[in-house]
């Protein structure tokens, strides 16, 4: 039996390639927000609530603590191997974030981080969990949903993934049932990956490497 070839492996940024130590909490306490409302979704709701000063200080804000945690972030350790890895085996790598693209990409230059195609929220209209930003990688890339994985550690990586027909893999080095059981698979750490990638990982999802 042939597995579909993996193709493009996606990623988000922040918590999956990166830790920014971002603190959602003091975003929303600074803008008045409810407890655990997920930030650009309530902007949303509440736009025709406010005047667009008020709306553009919101993001004013969300930009100044994303900023910040850009050019405070620590990479996730391995990451750099195993996207060489990736690289040398032809699968394309990919990042949709729900970050800005200033934030995206001082967050890369800071590190050294290149890949085949970059989505950030200024990209796209409808952002995750709706599979937009994955689909239209998927295009621009000329690969198919069912040739790719998304790899995140929050809910909406992973309903963004299945809303697009794709793998959903959970990026979570601490045991995070809740999560887990929304994932296709989980991912402790970047070595483990790595070493184990088509016996660990690609052999339970029913990818294959390229010829």
């Amino acid at each position: 039996m042939s597995f579909p070839t993996l193709k493009a492996f996606i990623f988000d940024m922040d918590g999956t390639l990166v830790d920014s130590k971002l603190d959602f909490d003091a975003m929303r306490a600074e803008l008045k927000f409810p407890e655990g409302v997920p930030l650009l979704e309530h902007i949303d709701e509440i736009r025709g609530q406010v005047s667009e000063d008020e709306v553009q200080y919101f993001f004013d804000v969300i930009h100044r603590h994303e900023r910040e945690g850009a050019l405070a972030s620590e990479l996730m350790p391995g990451v750099v191997d195993f996207l060489e890895f990736l690289n040398e085996a032809g699968i394309h790598t990919a990042v949709l974030t729900r970050n800005n693209r200033e934030v995206t990409d001082l967050t890369f230059d800071k590190w050294d981080l290149s890949f085949s195609k970059v989505l950030s929220r200024d990209c796209i209209v409808r952002q995750k969990p709706h599979p937009e930003g994955l689909l239209k990688i998927c295009e621009e890339l000329e690969v198919g949903p069912h040739q790719s994985v998304y790899m995140g550690d929050f809910s909406f990586d992973l309903q963004a993934a299945k809303n697009a027909a794709m793998k959903a893999i959970l990026y979570s080095p601490e045991e995070n049932r809740e999560l887990e059981s929304e994932a296709d698979l989980t991912v402790r750490c970047y070595k483990e990956l790595r070493d184990g990638f088509e016996r660990t990982f690609l052999e339970p999802l029913g990818l294959s490497l390229p010829n």
